[in-house]
């Protein structure tokens, strides 16, 4: 708990969010050795995974990296624009790369 003074308590040690993706089998058994238990799960690599997962978060992939194209779709696409990615890569093309050439 934090105190009044917004200080954690002592011995407290800050860990980024740590997320599991893709897991559907005993490779979970595993990372959960290696890890510990997750934040957050992710069924698939999809449009809302990709949203939840910042930059200074862990996440962990059965197969595959976070540089893996996402699916368009989600469980619940209700709450997430699933047009985000198409506008992102519409701007870093338009953008000059880091060697100054344009993508």
């Amino acid at each position: 708990m934090i105190d009044r003074y917004g200080n954690p308590p002592p011995g407290y040690v800050h860990r980024p969010p740590l997320h599991f993706v893709g897991f559907k089998d005993d490779r979970v058994w595993a990372a959960l050795k290696v890890f510990g238990p997750p934040d957050f799960w992710h069924r698939i690599w999809d449009v809302r995974a990709r949203l939840e997962i910042v930059p200074g978060d862990i996440a962990v992939f059965a197969s595959g990296t976070i540089d893996d194209p996402v699916r368009p779709f989600t469980h619940d696409d209700s709450s997430v624009d699933v047009h985000i990615f198409e506008r992102e890569e519409r701007c870093a093309r338009s953008l000059p790369h880091r060697d100054g050439d344009v993508l």
